[in-house]
């Protein structure tokens, strides 16, 4: 049983993910295509509640792969991860897309 609901997991992230990177290439296309650049880029801190190290691996290279999003720095302590944003619009809600892929992340490691 612990198995179908970690492959159910695994099947969640992809999807989510999946989803989020057709999402993505989309916006960062209409960006860089339509002229004027109002890009605003911001660099933020997330708070991380995940702790094992593959989960923050997972973490880390998935926001990366991510257009328009790139992982900066994990702080000594690993409670927060720096992510730069090429387009931020609201800061609460590129959070909420983080702690969203966190959490999917966390059902898959326990952790």
């Amino acid at each position: 049983m612990k198995i179908l609901y970690k492959l159910l997991g695994v099947l969640d992230l992809t999807g989510h993910y999946l989803k989020l990177m057709v999402l993505s290439n989309l916006k960062v296309a209409a960006e860089v295509l339509t002229p004027p650049l109002r890009m605003k880029p911001a660099i933020i801190g997330v708070d991380l509640d995940i702790e094992s190290d593959f989960g923050i691996f997972l973490l880390v290279n998935l926001i990366t792969m991510t257009p328009g999003t790139m992982s900066l720095d994990l702080s000594d302590d690993r409670k927060i991860l720096y992510v730069h944003i090429m387009n931020i619009k609201e800061i609460q809600e590129d959070v909420d897309q983080i702690k969203l892929l966190e959490d999917k992340i966390k059902k898959i490691t326990g952790k």
